[in-house]
């Protein structure tokens, strides 16, 4: 019996040093008889320097020594412990003075010896501070959410991530490929979307009263345009990421269009069941209509350089026209005629067919602009080049005014007969017009001398030698009466008339 009853004794003697609450004793008197680590842990008073104090040394709230009193009449019937209090809060005092939360149970128990009262405490403060810290920061969040100047919506999206959990089951993987082409399940899962609460900046950006009429209007704010955005979400979702961007379209009670930058972030405590989606919104429609002002500013303005340069690149070409037209007779000019001859001759050393020039000067047009004058000469001289142009037809063919009186025509791909026959009828033409001169010692009309030159040009031969010969057959035509034609095939040394 004896070694049971030690026993049980290192039993409770375990159990007592090993709690982690404060296990304290007293007599009838409230005196304290026994402490054990945790208490001496909680109060900081090592069993010697508490044992005998009152226990209103460390709890003083006297209030619970009347507890005490009412039990210390126990009768002996009445020897089985009894609570007389359980977790009642109070405050503590520990050993540097300092106060402390604390829980405290109360039991009572009658031995022969007398009556004796259990305590068992527990320090709170910590739970207390986490409490109020909770409280504090649940305040702090409301008063945020409420008074923030961006509009925030806090949602549940826990019906959403059973579909979607459902869906993985039955083997989707690529969910922007189901969502793509499956938008009546889009749909299905915007109405499984619960609002739990909105703030003032959602109902003054959506022109809302109050939540309630906002909460009825849903469907009206979020038209077919935010499906789009609402599937980006889900997929975002599916995909395990905990924050999405985008822009969006919404629309106001009144009916007003409004581009918003939204940002949904899924909460960390919440991320395995998504019911606490945040999601907040920014006006940026002013942003956007200004950023469209800009774009369309920015297509005016393309616009307008387009055209602009399409203007300077037909007065360029318009210039390059006039840089290679003769001011006074409007065909060819003398550097016109350089560039094609130049570019002919070429062509022709490639392709070694004849190219031939003629070259035309107006008889005695000196005592011509000298009787009739200036104005009257340059009239004849527009008349003779329009004449000597409607004569050539292939485009191929060309006529410039040389300089002064004379003129010059380049022919390609033509035989020597062909070249003759051209220069002929350049010749009737212009007679054909009796223009008169009565001062011409040959004819009482205008009349053109002609020098023809044909080559089949070579690698080593220079266009001038063509020039140089024509010239050469002109002042020949000249000295030989005028009103004439004179040729030479440089190929062939061949002179006719």
């Amino acid at each position: 019996m004896v070694e049971i009853l030690k026993n049980i004794e290192e039993r409770y003697y375990s159990v007592l040093e090993t709690a982690n609450e404060a296990i304290i004793s007293t007599d009838a008197n409230g005196s304290i008889i026994s402490w054990n680590r945790a208490a001496e842990t909680i109060f900081g008073y090592r069993s010697n320097e508490i044992s005998g104090k009152p226990i209103t040394y460390i709890v003083p709230e006297l209030q619970l020594l009347n507890e005490f009193n009412k039990r210390a009449d126990l009768s002996d019937s009445e020897k089985k412990p009894e609570i007389i209090a359980r977790m009642v809060e109070s405050k503590g005092l520990r050993k540097d003075n300092t106060e402390l939360l604390i829980e405290v149970s109360l039991s009572t128990y009658k031995t022969n010896d007398g009556n004796y009262f259990t305590a068992v405490i527990q320090d709170i403060s910590g739970s207390r501070e986490r409490e109020d810290a909770l409280k504090n920061s649940e305040l702090r969040y409301r008063s945020l959410f409420d008074e923030s100047p961006v509009s925030i919506l806090e949602e549940d999206f826990s019906e959403v991530k059973k579909y979607i959990n459902s869906l993985r089951i039955s083997g989707v993987e690529k969910f922007s490929d189901y969502f793509g082409n499956h938008p009546e399940e889009v749909a299905k899962c915007a109405s499984t979307v619960k609002i739990i609460d909105i703030n003032k900046a959602t109902l003054e950006l959506y022109e809302y009263e109050n939540k309630e009429h906002l909460m009825k209007s849903l469907s009206r704010i979020f038209s077919g345009e935010s499906s789009d955005t609402f599937r980006q979400e889900l997929i975002a979702l599916a995909e395990n990421k905990t924050v999405f961007e985008a822009e969006a379209v919404n629309y106001t009670l009144k009916g007003n269009k409004k581009y918003i930058h939204l940002k949904l972030s899924l909460m960390a405590d919440v991320d395995k069941t998504w019911s606490k989606v945040i999601v907040s919104m920014n006006d940026i429609t002013e942003r956007k209509k200004a950023m469209e002002a800009m774009e369309r500013f920015n297509e005016e303005l393309v616009e307008k350089v387009r055209e602009r340069t399409k203007e300077l690149e037909e007065a360029r070409q318009a210039a390059e026209r006039l840089s290679l037209i003769d001011g006074l007779t409007g065909i060819a000019n003398r550097r016109q005629f350089d560039e094609y001859l130049n570019r002919e001759w070429h062509r022709a050393i490639r392709s070694g067919k004849l190219l031939s020039l003629v070259m035309a000067d107006i008889d005695f047009f000196k005592l011509y602009n000298d009787n009739y004058g200036h104005l009257t000469g340059d009239d004849c001289l527009r008349k003779v080049a329009h004449a000597l142009a409607e004569v050539l037809k292939r485009q191929t063919d060309m006529v410039a005014r040389y300089g002064g009186e004379e003129f010059v025509c380049v022919l390609t791909d033509t035989n020597a007969e062909g070249v003759l026959s051209v220069a002929k009828q350049l010749r009737e033409k212009v007679n054909s017009l009796q223009i008169p001169h009565a001062y011409s010692p040959i004819e009482k009309h205008v009349t053109l001398s002609f020098g023809v030159a044909m080559i089949i040009p070579s690698t080593g031969q220079l266009p001038a030698e063509l020039i140089k010969r024509a010239d050469e057959m002109l002042y020949e035509a000249k000295g030989r009466g005028r009103n004439q034609i004179r040729s030479i095939d440089i190929t062939t040394q061949f002179n006719g008339k």
